[in-house]
């Protein structure tokens, strides 16, 4: 038998630590040798808890099954597992730090390897592998576990690379994300309650499925009620708990995002986070049935009625410590594009889906900055947020020719969905009104001509204001 032991020190405390540990659908974000990690049993992560492992092993990837058999939270969890040629036993104690040490907590990992077959010689030619890759899961343990890092202000380096555009545009690719290196967001949410639109595929799908995991409250937006309630049906399979809701809406139609927030003001006692993720790119300019460009309907109208409309129970939900958050799913397209209210639906200039979507994208991203300035005394805090170049079945359907090429740098849509889940979960030192990529604050202007100066942002909301028909207190 092989015994692997090896200890870390997290400033995170012990349930946090034990939340994200003992579940090893994690086991990708800090097992170098871990390919994919999924749960198959239903319910919350716990005693008899099964996990299916693919893990690299030279130029192989072995299958192992794991099982949760010792269950001690946040003290202790022993998961077994056993693939073609190894049988493991892997078991992680956790202990408070004292308060005069600085909190946190002590972690101690043993895992014990029993090969199958091949005797002594077997187990001296594993040994150094096994102790070099048992290393490196535990550096990257580490890194998950670690504080998260001061909230950033902007500063001239990234504002630089952003505004030389292809230094700022690497930062994009899932190279882009692995070279920030992130912890892992362990935060508890069971009292929060969270909208988020467009949760049936992509970002939202990822957003929403890690927020439930997390514990919150998720409220699932979407026009299809059969995927949405079979997604229902999966987060609370999946996390444990079945605090998850349904809302159907074509968010297309601003008859329909008026009578989602009637009816989310009706269900929901709080809100502490809204995030407008739903958002499509078309490739023909089209009207809906209410007689607006479909693009802007559905990319600025929708989040910009929603918003405003939830804004009370936003309000009514934030504390000075603890401010409700609106997010903002943009894109880097957004760069680009400059806005030209007076023909925000293409009526008058050749139709380019790609230039009506950053335009809408742009006209949200400056409206989070105003919307920031004017609500921080109610407690909410408006934010948009650049997911990267994420590999969705959004982006390979409307630039097929994009994805092809790009396909090997896009990011997973877990990784788009990092700063969202981030945002929406954020206390009060993290300001708002910015613009975020990878937790990090960016420019918003990088081309000349492309700035929103304050009139426009004016004219902008008074052309919102006389379609969406939504007041505010």
């Amino acid at each position: 038998m092989i015994r692997l032991q090896e200890t870390l020190t997290s400033p995170r405390s012990p349930s946090e630590c034990f939340r994200y540990a003992a579940d090893f659908r994690q086991l990708t974000g800090w097992d170098p040798t871990a390919v994919r990690a999924t749960k198959t049993t239903p319910g919350p992560v716990g005693l008899g808890t099964v996990f299916e492992i693919a893990v690299r092993f030279g130029p192989r990837v072995l299958p192992m099954r794991y099982e949760v058999t010792g269950w001690r939270p946040p003290h202790q969890v022993v998961l077994r597992g056993e693939g073609e040629t190894v049988i493991a036993t892997d078991t992680i104690r956790f202990s408070p730090r004292p308060a005069r040490d600085g909190g946190g907590t002590d972690l101690v990992y043993t895992a014990d390897l029993e090969l199958k077959g091949g005797g002594a010689w077997l187990d001296r030619v594993v040994r150094p592998i096994a102790v070099i890759n048992g290393r490196r899961a535990i550096n990257g343990l580490r890194r998950q576990l670690a504080a998260e890092p001061p909230v950033v202000t902007r500063s001239w380096s990234r504002d630089l690379a952003d505004r030389l555009l292809l230094p700022g545009a690497a930062k994009f690719t899932r190279q882009g994300f692995a070279h920030a290196r992130l912890p892992a967001i362990t935060t508890d949410a069971s009292d929060r309650t969270i909208v988020v639109t467009g949760a049936t595929s992509g970002i939202g799908l990822s957003a929403a499925t890690t927020l439930a995991r997390l514990g919150a409250r998720v409220v699932l937006v979407g026009r299809d009620g059969a995927k949405l309630q079979a997604l229902r049906d999966t987060l609370i399979a999946d996390a444990g708990h079945d605090r998850i809701a349904v809302q159907i809406a074509d968010l297309a139609l601003q008859s329909e995002v008026r009578a989602l927030a009637a009816r989310l003001i009706a269900s929901e006692p709080r809100i502490d986070a809204l995030i407008n993720n739903a958002g499509a790119l078309y490739g023909e300019r089209a009207l809906t049935a209410e007689g607006r460009e479909r693009s802007v309907a559905i990319n600025l109208l929708a989040p910009y009625t929603l918003t405003r409309a939830l804004l009370p129970r936003l309000t009514a939900s934030g504390t000075a410590t603890q401010p409700a958050r609106v997010v903002n799913v943009s894109s880097g397209g957004q760069y680009l594009q400059a806005l030209d209210v007076d023909d925000l639906d293409y009526a008058k200039a050749p139709y380019d889906g790609t230039k009506a979507y950053a335009q809408a994208k742009r006209a949200l991203v400056a409206l989070s900055r105003q919307w920031n300035d004017d609500w921080q005394a109610r407690h909410v805090r408006v934010d948009a947020m650049h997911p990267g170049w994420v590999d969705t079945p959004g982006v390979e359907t409307s630039l097929p020719g994009f994805h092809r090429t790009m396909r090997r740098f896009l990011r997973t849509p877990e990784q788009g969905a990092d700063s969202i889940v981030w945002l929406a979960l954020a206390d009060a030192a993290v300001p708002g009104g910015q613009f975020w990529l990878d937790r990090q604050p960016h420019v918003t202007d990088v081309i000349p001509g492309t700035v929103v100066h304050r009139n426009t942002l004016k004219m902008l909301a008074e052309r919102l204001d006389s379609v969406s028909e939504t007041g505010i207190a």
